[in-house]
């Protein structure tokens, strides 16, 4: 049986964020993985990120072998992005709680908060 690739591809984007990248990130730019497959009524996230500033960072997996693969690809964080931006911090804690019990990496379920206050320490 073969795998579907886009788990794949969202397994090595968690586990070395530059590898997804289209082009190299700048190398002042460090991202914290937050958790994958966070649930929004555009559909689920991928993978999404945190800056140390506090900026989201939304990737979504694909194989880049066509045009019409990558218009999709914008399209559908456009539509991530769009519905992020309604939410308030409450909203989006909640969903990184559900995500990160659903995928049970942390049975707790910390919030967004102690998420990136642990990782600065």
């Amino acid at each position: 049986m073969i795998r579907p690739l886009t788990p794949v591809l969202a397994a090595l984007a968690m586990a070395a964020p530059a590898s997804a990248a289209v082009q190299p990130f700048p190398k002042d730019f460090r991202t914290q993985m937050i958790n994958s497959k966070m649930n929004t009524s555009a559909g689920a996230i991928d993978v999404l990120y945190v800056t140390p500033n506090g900026r989201l960072v939304l990737l979504e997996a694909k194989l880049w072998r066509n045009p019409e693969s990558r218009r999709k690809v914008i399209g559908q964080i456009l539509d991530y992005a769009k519905e992020l931006s309604k939410w308030n911090y409450e909203t989006l804690d909640a969903a990184v709680r559900a995500a990160r019990r659903a995928d049970s990496r942390d049975p707790k379920a910390s919030s967004l908060y102690d998420i990136v206050k642990a990782k600065r320490r």
